[in-house]
């Protein structure tokens, strides 16, 4: 029984897991877009920060997003949108501010940052393996090779266990979780 609760809530957490992922390329459903006045788009123009942003996309080979206007969020391909042509929900959960644009971006800048960070780990993985295999098959019967040889599968070792632990990073709040009551 007890192998059958801690499967329900692995199960549990997966999806909730899956939930969280999904809501970071839709709008908040909060309903207090409204409660800002000034667009983001004229907000973020004098935000200093706004530059450290641009500087890290340079870096990656990407220009910054331009906020110009108050507009949502819109694939660079037009396929994203074109897949929810006959969808009940619009595309980006309705997003249609540069506010939830700029929303939907983190989030997906963080689904391209564990995706890229998850084909690099098993890119060395793979690469790291297949150099131990061929260290293992070397012949060791020269004791100045053998120390060297050994030396090479130690820190090959280290690095595949280094490779086996997950990174956390932190970020300030962007998306709000709370719902807007008319209750007093």
């Amino acid at each position: 029984m007890a192998t059958a609760n801690a499967e329900a809530q692995r199960r549990w957490r997966q999806k909730q897991k899956q939930k969280r992922k999904d809501s970071l390329r839709t709008r908040e459903a909060n309903g207090l877009i409204h409660f800002y006045e000034e667009p983001f788009f004229k907000a973020i123009e004098r935000d200093a920060n706004w530059s450290d942003a641009e500087i890290a996309l340079d870096c990656a080979g990407y220009d910054a997003p331009l906020f110009e206007d108050d507009s949502g969020p819109k694939s660079a391909s037009g396929e994203i949108e074109q897949g929810y042509d006959d969808a009940e929900e619009p595309h980006f959960g309705g997003a249609c501010t540069s506010l939830e644009r700029a929303e939907i971006m983190v989030g997906c800048f963080i689904d391209a940052a564990a995706t890229l960070a998850r084909i690099i780990n098993q890119y060395k993985r793979g690469e790291i393996a297949q150099r131990l295999k061929e260290l293992e098959a070397l012949d060791m019967s020269n004791p100045e090779e053998r120390k060297q040889i050994l030396s090479d599968i130690m820190t090959l070792t280290r690095a595949l266990e280094e490779l086996n632990k997950k990174t956390r990073w932190t970020f300030d709040q962007w998306r709000l979780e709370i719902e807007h009551t008319d209750e007093v």
